[in-house]
Formats: C-alpha cells, structure tokens, sequence
C-alpha cells in the first residue's frame, strides 16, 4: 500500500473514531450524522460502510425513516464490508421487527418469539415512519415502495458486533 494510501486510511479511521464518539459520548446524533455522512464517500471503503451503518443507528434514535436509507446502502455498496453489512442487515431487520409489533399494537418480545418459532421463514415491510399499514388487496400509496426481509434461520444470523449498544438501552428499541 503507498504511503499516501495508507495515511488517508488512518485519517479515515480517526474521523470514524471521533464520529461515534460525537455519537456516543458527546450525545449529538445529528452531528454526528453529518460527519458519518462525509465519511460514507471516503475512499476508506471500511471506514464508509461502518459510517454509514452507524448514521443508519444514529436516523433509528432519532425515530428517522432515513435510517433505512443508510442500511439499504451499505448492504448495497459495500458487500465487501462483511462486519458492516452484518450490522447494517441486523439493524433493518430489528427496524422491521419493531415497526411491525408497533403497528400491529403487538409486543415485540411476542413477536420476535413467533418470527424465531416459526418453520417457515417471515417477510416483514419496514414502513417509513407516520405511514399507515394498506390493508389486505387494498393497493400501496403511490410513491411507496415497500421494502421486504427475508428473516434467515436462527443459524443464520450474526451475532451482533460489541459495539452495537446492550439490549438494555431502552433507546435502542423505543421508537421514543
């Protein structure tokens, strides 16, 4: 690896670092997005794909349907990024899994129960949020386009990487 190469692949790692630290420890999601976003065109193509999995958490504590956006491009652009992209798919996933049991008035822990029993593999939409549910054989709203995911068996899944926040933090599964 050149010199220069190099040198831009440790300041992406810095502006990363000090990214989620804007994040987590500073609490200032919305510049901590900006800066996740300025780095999700870095030639770092690690340090994009992690940008844009954390600006996906960032858009989810906000209660933003951007969110979605961010997965859905890292899963997209940077299947190279294995760690990423398995952050990011956890992430759309539980953004489903919650907005279902939201609108659905359901309890999510219920609802994951009977996803993880389940034979037979489920399909959820995530819908952006402030949108309603269609109901069955009405036609979808124009414009929208729902997005759907194939929920792998529980072998399948990744578990989640350390620096996702603990199952405790209520913030990490309130759309609050």
């Amino acid at each position: 690896m050149p010199l220069g190469a190099a040198q831009r692949d440790t300041r992406a790692e810095a502006q990363l670092q000090a990214a989620i630290n804007k994040e987590t420890v500073e609490g200032d999601l919305k510049a901590a997005i900006e800066l996740y976003r300025k780095l999700a065109q870095s030639a770092n193509r690690a340090a994009a794909a992690k940008a844009l999995a954390r600006m996906g958490q960032c858009f989810e504590k906000l209660g933003d349907a951007e969110a979605r956006k961010a997965y859905e491009r890292a899963i997209r652009d940077f299947g190279d990024q294995k760690e990423a992209v398995a952050t990011a798919r956890a992430q759309a996933i539980l953004t489903s899994v919650l907005r279902t049991a939201q609108q659905q008035d359901k309890d999510v822990f219920q609802l994951l129960t009977d996803l993880l029993r389940s034979p037979q593999p489920k399909l959820l939409d995530i819908i952006p949020g402030g949108a309603s549910q269609p109901t069955a054989g009405a036609p979808a709203p124009a414009g929208s386009v729902p997005v759907e995911i194939r929920f792998p068996a529980c072998s399948d899944i990744p578990l989640l990487p350390g620096y996702l926040p603990s199952p405790g933090n209520r913030s990490f599964f309130s759309s609050a």
